[in-house]
């Protein structure tokens, strides 16, 4: 038992599930170097939200030693009010590909990637909707650059807004999502 979603993830070791309680959670979430830990919500992603507060990235994954690949689970929840950053107000990936499913990305603000923002990352996304999220410059929805190349399965992005390019997807330097 921890009192943060955060506390738990610092403490996980490879391969232990930290399993959420539905209600909401105002954190901004930085993913440790560890790979393998399942994040899941006990409800969904209805009733267990992780609220950014409108100050940083609401997930924020950038391994520096450890690769965290799709054996590492984000699952079940609605991930809201990022922002205050430059890229990835709802979710941050660099140099990472974990497995991202049944989750809602709703009303989050950055400058670019605002819903999902991956560099250099090749997760698996499943049963997302990313909706209701706005960029001041690209990728209201999602942003990929650098080869990012996430496999998409039953993704909905739609209502999603950018000043300047890809209010929905904005794909940068070789970047090819894999549609199925």
């Amino acid at each position: 038992d921890y009192s943060t979603i955060q506390a738990a993830l610092t403490a996980a070791n490879a391969t232990d599930t930290v399993l959420v309680q539905p209600g909401t959670y105002t954190e901004n979430i930085i993913w440790p170097e560890t790979n393998g830990i399942k994040l899941i919500s006990a409800g969904d992603s209805s009733n267990t939200i992780i609220d950014g507060g409108g100050v940083s990235s609401v997930i924020y994954m950038n391994p520096q030693s450890a690769t965290i690949d799709t054996t590492t689970l984000i699952q079940g929840f609605k991930i809201t009010n990022g922002g205050g950053v430059s890229n990835g107000g709802g979710i941050f990936l660099e140099d990472c590909s974990p497995n991202i499913n049944i989750v809602f990305i709703v009303n989050n603000l950055a400058d670019n990637g605002t819903g999902i923002y991956m560099r250099n990352s090749n997760p698996i996304l499943m049963n997302i909707t990313i909706t209701g999220n706005s960029a001041t410059n690209e990728g209201g929805g999602m942003s990929l650059i650098g080869g990012s190349s996430p496999t998409l399965t039953d993704v909905n992005i739609s209502g999603n807004s950018a000043t300047n390019h890809g209010g929905g997807m904005n794909l940068i330097q070789s970047s090819n999502p894999i549609l199925m």
